[in-house]
């Protein structure tokens, strides 16, 4: 009864509630695109597959994703011998580790620096990442020869004017690029336009970037079921995530992501309670012969305070609901332009939990913004307010 009296409130000053529910929702977008575009810069190439990954073998402190200062005390070792292991269950369907190292490229004419993203190809089926096209397996970790095999993506293709079958030579630095490879595919993946991309053999990477001794990489990601006890158990001095576990670890496991994301998230608390208590305090100012009539017939302080509640509570969700959307539309809208003019797509990438959350944030302050309505009720002055009657 109360949530039906509150929605027939609100829709009797429809202005008022779309323009306050346009404010909530702004503010709402605005806060899921800013985070969203954080954890897009932070996850970096991983967000390429983190859609097909179930579990995540990341090395403990470290940062999942900088492929710039991870050093030997973040990274996996012996990532081999640990994915023979995690291969013996199976529930596993696939799993590979993934090297991301900032390497030079260059067809003679040009140098560039580009991403390096060393895995182990599997069966077409299987893949996480798109290594079709490559020999399966690594020959140069098992048989000790390389294979010179390469997938670009269309950013390098366009970069260096390569089409399948030409060479590229790869090194550690500009003035060491010695190592020529054969593109053997280019990578159509709209994930992978991001920035230019070249995809190896994991051991030929490793080789390349002096981690084939130790046999190191930036972790391990695997597809399957019912397996992360499993792989916890096999990697006690790891962290292993689920792929839910892993959206929540790239915000909370960044002090500066966090903290960023908990300033936005209150400011958009501060504006939604600034609108919500300022449509809830004219509406009971409007109300108040109404609200004076039903506690002079009998009715409870509390039971009015329940539609006030009720009515705040539901502008403050309906508010959220189109804020959910209007962030949709401006991922699209951001993806769209820094394609169009940096040639970079997927810059931002809302994950539901960001929108789950933008929506909780929302109802507390639905919550919060019905107190100084309340409190009005209770000093309703019956005699005076019905006296003018």
């Amino acid at each position: 009864m109360y949530a039906k009296l509150a929605i027939m409130g609100l829709k009797r000053r429809k202005g008022r509630t779309f323009f306050t529910a346009l404010a909530i929702a702004i503010s709402v977008s605005m806060a899921v695109l800013l985070v969203s575009v954080g954890v897009s810069l932070k996850q970096g190439t991983s967000m390429m597959y983190e859609k097909d990954v179930d579990y995540w073998i990341i090395p403990m402190d470290s940062s999942v994703t900088d492929i710039v200062s991870n050093s030997e005390r973040t990274m996996l070792g012996d990532v081999h011998r640990s994915l023979e292991k995690i291969n013996a269950n199976p529930d596993i369907k696939y799993a590979t580790p993934v090297l991301n190292r900032l390497i030079y490229a260059s067809t003679g004419k040009a140098t560039k620096s580009i991403l390096g993203v060393g895995a182990i190809p599997g069966n077409d089926e299987e893949l996480l990442i798109p290594t079709h096209g490559l020999t399966p397996g690594d020959p140069r970790f098992s048989k000790g020869a390389g294979t010179g095999e390469i997938l670009i993506n269309e950013k390098t293709s366009r970069l260096f004017g390569l089409k399948q079958g030409d060479k590229l030579r790869l090194g550690v630095s500009s003035s060491n690029i010695n190592n020529s490879f054969r593109v053997m595919g280019i990578i159509t993946e709209v994930e992978y336009s991001i920035s230019p991309v070249v995809v190896l053999h994991l051991s030929e990477l490793q080789e390349l970037t002096g981690n084939l001794k130790e046999d190191r990489a930036n972790y391990i990601v695997a597809t399957g079921s019912n397996a992360l006890d499993y792989l916890a158990g096999l990697f006690p001095g790891t962290v292993v995530l689920s792929s839910y576990e892993y959206s929540m670890y790239n915000v909370v496991g960044d002090k500066k992501l966090l903290a960023t994301a908990f300033a936005v998230s209150i400011v958009s608390l501060f504006i939604a309670v600034l609108f919500i208590s300022n449509a809830m305090i004219m509406s009971v100012n409007e109300k108040q012969q109404e609200f004076a009539l039903m506690r002079a017939i009998g009715i409870k302080p509390r039971s009015i305070a329940k539609m006030v509640f009720y009515e705040s509570l539901f502008l403050s969700l309906f508010g959220a609901i189109l804020g959910i959307l209007l962030s949709g539309f401006g991922q699209y809208l951001l993806n769209t332009l820094a394609y169009r003019y940096f040639e970079a797509e997927h810059v931002s990438v809302i994950d539901p939990m960001l929108q789950l959350g933008g929506i909780g944030i929302m109802l507390g302050a639905g919550i919060f913004s019905a107190l100084i309505p309340v409190l009005m009720i209770k000093r309703i002055d019956i005699v005076g307010t019905l006296g003018g009657l």
